[in-house]
């Protein structure tokens, strides 16, 4: 209440178990995450993400954005963007664009419920900061998803 900035730490780590993955399947990140309420019902927050190992790049950067806006006490918008993946260069056979994602969540009883849509089938930090998952964003792809979420009372 009545702090309308906050700032956070995330590290930790992606393990990817593919089995045609041989070399190079571990991977750090670090986010440093940033967010500004403006009034009682809208939040931006912005993500500057380091990955030490994806699966095309190392050493990626990206600074992925998001809002999220109360509708109701219960209901909010929520929307995700991330940036292209500059990496990305015209002389190979692969092809990014920008990632984005919307939410419409309900609040119920300690969980939250969201129905999804974007172009972004990432699901994990390396995934979705090189933008090269599957090898890459395509143009025009949107993906329909489900989040449930459960928020645990631990005493």
């Amino acid at each position: 209440e009545g702090r309308p900035f906050a700032l956070s730490v995330r590290v930790g780590g992606n393990a990817r178990t593919a089995q045609e993955i041989e070399d190079d399947r571990y991977a750090f990140f670090a986010q440093g995450i940033a967010s500004v309420s403006i009034g009682p019902r809208v939040r931006v927050t912005a993500i500057p993400t380091y990955v030490s190992n994806t699966a095309f790049f190392r050493d990626a950067f990206n600074v992925p954005v998001a809002i999220s806006i109360g509708i109701t006490r219960t209901v909010n918008v929520q929307g995700e963007f991330y940036p292209k993946n500059g990496d990305f260069t015209e002389g190979t056979n692969r092809e990014t664009h920008a990632g984005w994602i919307v939410a419409i969540e309900k609040t119920v009883l300690r969980h939250r419920f969201a129905f999804t849509a974007g172009n972004l089938r990432a699901t994990s930090v390396d995934q979705y900061t090189a933008s090269d998952f599957g090898g890459g964003i395509p143009k025009g792809d949107v993906y329909i998803g489900f989040n449930l979420v459960r928020q645990w009372k631990l005493n």
